[in-house]
């Protein structure tokens, strides 16, 4: 169900928002924190109370911001979005109050919204078209807003929706400006994060000058974040061991004519020059639904392959049906190529037609050199582009290579914001416990001091568990005994030398 007076009044309380704005009641460049998991996922830890203990760590060891990622349904009787179960409720009301206790800043956000999860599964609804999501998204927040009204904005704040994707940009702004606008006639004064989009990374300037309003980023480099993290697929196993700092790289997604209308639909592009009898291949990891790949060497087709994953036997490693997306995404990990008869320029890899193909490894071969072996970013929904090749098949590094890229390029939206007056914290970064240690402290190291840089504030995910900095259960991770937990001790002075601007 759609209402035609929506848009007006969205333009209308959007204007209101964009008025005159306050001084923000609270600096985020001074939160330094982590996430609690208990009310994650209705699911995951059967709907537990917060512990006490967490918000006296937090605080005894030099840390004064925690966020709550809260799914809905933990706060509801089973299918029915507006009765509130007050017994769990007050599990939030022990929080709050054990954030005052300690000092400690408290966030509570929706993981899970009525509407929207960027986790499956998928809610019957949509928060971004459908109205009656929306009126159950918006009550939350104005129970939420009641219930805590006399709490001062420098203890608590609210984050409405967790990393909102798969919609229009317009349609999370409206949802925002829209719930804002109930908060504030409520509690004008209560501060508010905004997560970006796509994931977390792509801030809503649109909202930039808005009232009491903090937008809020992530600090996730895939290949290093999620290293074989065990809710990802079955691809998880063969996922190539992480480095940092990075060295140069061809991007690792090839994207069909499903993405052309995202503008995603780019050949891999390789300047040479190239002897006859160079061997040119990939490491094909994944294959989304199917992909027809084709090489060109200066324009004139000199390979094409055909991959359609489905069920039983072929030649991928491994089956993987994913029932969201309706569609088979194999797992191959196995090599393809080809050779060039004659001398080549320029050779473009391009996917004619399907859904994504995604490669660990660039091989290239010259005929009397040696195998070069070209690691692949895999981050999702990148632009492919144009590299250039030495005559013995190495990348040539650009003058200006930068070994921080990744973070650089994922920080970027945020510290143009920032520039421009906004304020920006990150609500989210960590890597998960199979990410060898090194590689975690250096990644994060990098990570903190860009942030610290940019006066970002930051929220590990998360203080207790496989991204955290106690029991983590990292089998390379030495340990000290800290109130009966396990403590990542390096992990722990890293983050500690970062808790100043």
């Amino acid at each position: 169900m759609k209402n035609p007076i929506l848009p007006l009044c969205f333009a209308a309380s959007l204007g209101a928002l964009l008025a005159a704005v306050p001084r923000l009641p609270v600096d985020p460049a001074h939160w330094w924190g982590f996430n609690l998991m208990e009310k994650v996922d209705v699911g995951w830890h059967k709907n537990a109370p917060y512990r006490e203990e967490d918000f006296a760590m937090t605080a005894d060891l030099g840390f004064n911001y925690l966020r709550l990622p809260i799914d809905y349904r933990c706060l509801t009787e089973k299918d029915h979005w507006l009765s509130f179960r007050e017994e769990i409720l007050k599990h939030l009301d022990d929080a709050v109050a054990w954030g005052e206790k300690y000092r400690v800043h408290i966030s509570l956000g929706y993981h899970r919204a009525p509407g929207y999860c960027v986790n499956p599964p998928a809610e019957a609804k949509s928060l971004w078209t459908d109205d009656e999501a929306l009126a159950a998204f918006v009550g939350h927040w104005e129970h939420l807003a009641r219930r805590y009204r006399r709490i001062p904005p420098e203890r608590l704040s609210f984050n409405l929706v967790n990393e909102p994707s798969g919609t229009d940009r317009s349609n999370v702004v409206r949802v925002y400006a829209r719930t804002l606008e109930a908060i504030r006639r409520i509690d004008a004064k209560r501060v508010v994060l905004l997560d970006g989009g796509d994931g977390g990374v792509q801030p809503y300037g649109e909202l930039a000058d808005a009232a009491n309003v903090i937008h809020s980023g992530r600090g996730y480099y895939f290949p290093i974040s999620l290293y074989k993290a065990s809710y990802r697929d079955k691809s998880r196993d063969l996922m190539p061991t992480p480095f940092w700092p990075m060295r140069p790289q061809v991007y690792g997604n090839l994207y069909g004519t499903d993405k052309e209308k995202e503008g995603l639909k780019i050949p891999l592009v390789l300047a040479g020059p190239f002897k006859a009898g160079t061997r040119v291949a990939l490491n094909v990891y994944v294959v989304s639904r199917k992909c027809e790949l084709q090489a060109r060497a200066d324009g004139r087709e000199v390979w094409r392959k055909n991959f359609e994953p489905k069920d039983g036997p072929g030649e991928w490693l491994q089956v993987n049906y994913r029932p969201e997306y309706d569609r088979y995404q194999n797992v191959y990990h196995k090599e393809f190529g080809f050779v060039l008869d004659r001398p080549a320029k320029e050779i473009a890899l391009e996917n004619l037609d399907g859904d994504w193909l995604r490669f660990t490894e660039l091989i290239i071969t010259p005929r009397d050199g040696k195998e070069v072996r070209i690691s692949a970013d895999q981050t999702p929904r990148l632009k492919q582009q144009r590299y250039e090749v030495g005559a013995d098949g190495n990348l040539v590094s650009p003058p200006d290579f930068d070994p921080e890229f990744p973070i650089t390029r994922l920080l970027a939206p945020w510290k143009a914001l920032a520039e421009g007056g906004a304020p920006v914290f990150l609500g989210e970064f960590g890597t998960y416990n199979k990410t060898p240690h090194p590689v975690y402290l250096s990644y994060t190291r990098s990570l903190l001091e860009q942030c610290r840089r940019a006066r970002f504030g930051w929220a590990m995910w998360n203080l207790r568990g496989e991204f955290g900095v106690l029991d983590s259960g990292r089998a390379d991770a030495v340990y000290e005994d800290y109130r009966g937990h396990k403590l990542d001790r390096k992990m722990m002075d890293l983050l500690m030398e970062f808790r100043r601007p």
